[in-house]
């Protein structure tokens, strides 16, 4: 008498007399082959579901460490997809909120060129915590005034960068030739739109001068007195 039973897995219909078969559950059956098809799949499955709980937690971290405090308007920002720029060694800001903001604007250019000034050797942190020292320290002193003063002595007297560590260690001691030089600038372009524009023109004259004639006459004269003299 035929053994008739149905397949867990497949749902077929065979005889557990004449074909090889497992039981999965007390009362259940399966084909062998059906069984053992299910259990690589199973494994797979549990692989699988490992992979993407760790994608989902990788991805779910990152999420989290992307999202920054604007220094300016106080808001969320999502680093990987809002437009923002990195004010400070710690802190971001919207580029909207940076272009709003004129000093803002300043201290990011100052930053930046810095920077790109230093390349690798650039210490931002450092930096950062000497910019802020000097703003502090030293009423007077702007964001756009330092970032000239650099550029006066590195690039215009061509200072040494490699004795900067860096960083802006020199302000202190060349702010105020740069200021000079600054002032220079400003006071000769003031003395340059002072002048009128007829004043900057070069005045020409024209001057005709009579060709000299000679008078034989007249010479002669003169040598018959000087011969009669002489005598």
């Amino acid at each position: 008498m035929a053994h008739k039973v149905k397949c867990l897995y497949c749902g077929e219909i065979f005889d557990a007399d004449k074909e090889e078969y497992v039981k999965p559950q007390s009362r259940r059956y399966a084909h062998l082959h059906c069984a053992e098809e299910h259990s690589d799949l199973q494994k797979l499955k549990k692989q699988q579901q490992k992979i993407n709980e760790t994608i989902a937690a990788k991805e779910q971290k990152t999420k989290k460490t992307d999202l920054v405090k604007c220094l300016i308007c106080g808001e969320l920002i999502d680093r990987n997809s809002e437009e923002c720029i990195k004010a400070t060694s710690t802190r971001y800001a919207h580029r909207s909120c940076v272009a709003n903001n004129p000093e803002m604007l300043e201290k990011t250019e100052f930053f930046d060129y810095v920077s790109q000034l230093f390349g690798k050797q650039y210490d931002h942190r450092k930096t950062v915590k000497l910019a802020e020292k000097y703003i502090k320290d030293y009423p007077d002193w702007t964001w756009s005034g330092m970032k000239k003063a650099i550029w006066y002595f590195y690039e215009k007297k061509h200072g040494n960068k490699k004795e900067a560590c860096g960083s802006i260690g020199i302000l202190p001691y060349i702010y105020q030739s740069a200021l000079n030089y600054y002032y220079e600038l400003y006071m000769a372009e003031l003395a340059a739109n002072s002048l009128t524009e007829e004043q900057l023109k070069t005045e020409t004259r024209e001057i005709t001068i009579s060709e000299p004639v000679f008078n034989a006459a007249k010479r002669k004269a003169k040598i018959i007195e000087f011969e009669e003299d002489k005598e």
